[in-house]
């Protein structure tokens, strides 16, 4: 019986470790997926996933919770974080946050 808790609480924290973070908003040359091939549009990002950017390509990855965009450019190795892309090789990403409103209802006036 406490074998079963623990094996559920495991896999629970698994499935938590692979949630998506971030997105692929905009992706020009070649770029991979370490161990996984290819990086599309509009991929889904989970923290831990390291990017392989080759010579002259950029990728923008937006962050859903907070709307803040990392563009990355190659060559380069990148890391996805809970909140991040940080450069383990290459140029530091460029960060562009947006602008929370305070009244979402209003966009212009």
């Amino acid at each position: 019986m406490i074998r079963a808790a623990v094996a559920c609480i495991l896999l629970a924290l698994g499935v938590a470790a692979q949630a998506n973070v971030a997105f692929v908003a905009d992706i020009r040359g070649n770029a991979t997926i370490e161990g996984n091939g290819r990086l599309n549009f509009l991929a889904e990002l989970p923290a831990g996933t390291r990017l392989l950017l080759g010579t002259g390509a950029t990728v923008a990855i937006t962050y859903a919770a907070s709307g803040t965009e990392f563009t990355l450019t190659g060559p380069g190795e990148f890391l996805v974080t809970a909140t991040e892309v940080r450069a383990e090789k290459g140029p530091t990403p460029a960060k562009r946050a947006v602008i929370v409103l305070p009244d979402p209802g209003i966009v212009a006036r």
